[in-house]
């Protein structure tokens, strides 16, 4: 009986762990977008260039993004890209899509994701809380 009782008390449990995190999800995505649109029709400050200001509200939009999680890291990543033409920031054609393509960039990012996937699979984590 008591096993059945925890049973259900973890299905509970993960089910508002899930609606937490759907929640700070949306709130996410709404914060950041918010935001933006405070940087954006804020009045420019002495001295300010318009381009600093949308700038800052770009990057506040992808710090909330990738502090709650709202949308994945790399999705984000490609947030400039597209953002930064529209908002006349700079001019990205070629000069800054090339960064995203550098041959280095790719080779360390393999690298990475190989390591990670070799560290996920093994789980030395848990093997160093055993110890």
């Amino acid at each position: 009986m008591i096993f059945l009782i925890n049973l259900i008390h973890l299905k509970y449990d993960k089910i508002f762990i899930l609606f937490i995190m759907k929640r700070s999800l949306y709130t996410g995505l709404i914060l950041s977008i918010l935001v933006l649109i405070i940087f954006l029709l804020m009045p420019n400050f002495a001295g300010m260039i318009t381009q600093v200001k949308y700038y800052a509200g770009v990057t506040s939009l992808m710090a909330i993004w990738w502090i709650t999680e709202a949308i994945s890291i790399y999705e984000a990543a490609f947030v400039p890209l597209v953002l930064f033409q529209m908002l006349e920031i700079f001019s990205i054609s070629d000069d800054m899509a090339e960064n995203y393509d550098y041959n280095l960039v790719l080779l360390l990012l393999g690298g990475l994701i190989l390591i990670a996937r070799a560290i996920e699979k093994q789980n030395p984590h848990k093997r160093i809380i055993l110890v």
